[in-house]
Formats: structure tokens, sequence, C-alpha cells
């Protein structure tokens, strides 16, 4: 009987993680069109090209392309020189993996991570932290993420289930009203 338990408690817990994927993404989503939005309203607003939302056949493109323009022993294009101005590609395994170019070695090594990859990624460093808020977390994304914006961890922690039952379990204790004596009344 223990094993039916323990595995009717990973399923709900399954469930329970694809329904915040889910949310996550969905709000990931809006947060896309509203940039979009944006940027063709305020069309002379001139936006830097970044890879903030980059899908994962993009970001194995991004890869491809590094690799490339690394071994090309010609002359490069200019959106080569950019590219290798700012990412390099680093073996963790048997895994390759997109950086910010580093300065030094002295400097942390910063991912680039896929959308697809973005939940697992946020949801390590949330554990990692403790479940705690975006100006913990931000700091912990930024050592070692490139694309980890605030607007990713406010969608993350508004999804945590954990982490909405604790905002409302604060809101409703610790909050005591004394009712103020005046010793002399006030006449008017």
């Amino acid at each position: 009987m223990a094993t039916n338990e323990n595995v009717d408690s990973g399923l709900v817990e399954a469930d329970i993680n694809r329904i915040h994927k889910e949310k996550f993404y969905e709000s990931l989503e809006r947060l896309s069109i509203e940039r979009v939005e944006n940027e063709l309203l305020n069309p002379e607003k001139k936006k830097r090209k970044t890879n903030t939302f980059i899908k994962l056949d993009e970001y194995n493109e991004l890869l491809r392309t590094i690799e490339q323009a690394k071994a090309k022993t010609g002359t490069k294009s200019k959106s080569e020189y950019n590219i290798l101005r700012n990412y390099d590609v680093v073996l963790i395994g048997e895994t390759k993996k997109v950086i910010k170019k580093r300065e030094s070695e002295n400097d942390n090594i910063r991912f680039l991570v896929p959308n697809e990859h973005l939940v697992d990624t946020i949801y390590r460093i949330h554990e990692q932290v403790g479940h705690k808020s975006r100006d913990v977390m931000l700091p912990a994304c930024k050592k070692n993420h490139i694309n980890l914006t605030v607007e990713m961890i406010n969608s993350f922690n508004n999804t945590c289930q954990q982490c909405v039952l604790n905002k409302k379990r604060n809101k409703t204790t610790g909050l005591v009203v004394k009712p103020i004596n005046f010793k002399y009344s006030i006449l008017f």
C-alpha cells in the first residue's frame, strides 16, 4: 500500500509541476506579445536586438553559427564578427553550451538559456535561494545566466505554488491593531 501512496503523491507533484510550467510559459508569451506591441507602437525608440527569448532551434542555430565562424579561416561577415565578439561555446560534459564571451578567465561563465529550459533553470535557482523574492533571485540568476530577466523571475514567483501560499499566509498573520486610549477627551 505504501508504494501506491508514493506513486499517487508523485503523480500529484508531476501534475503540479506541469501546471506551473504551463502558467509560466503563458506568462512569458504575454510578455513577449507586450514587447512586440511596444516595439510596433514606438518604432522610433531604438532597441538592441537581444536573445532574451530564444527558442531551442534558434539556440542550436546560434551554436552552429559560432562554431562555423570560429572555424572559418577567411574573412568573416559583420554578423559573424558581432556574434564572436559577444558569444562563445563551451563544452560541459558531452553538451555544448552558448556562453557570454568572458573578458578574462576569472569572470564567471554566463550561459544563454533557451526558452524550453527556462523553467528548469529558474526553478533550480529558486530552490537554491530558498523560495526567496525577486530581489534575492535576480543576483543569483545574473551571476551565471545572460537572459534571465526581472519579468521572467516575477512570472516564475507569481506561478510558484509555495510562494503564492507564503504570500497569502503573510498577509493574514502578524498584524494586530490595538485601540488607542486617550486620557483626555478632545473637545471641538
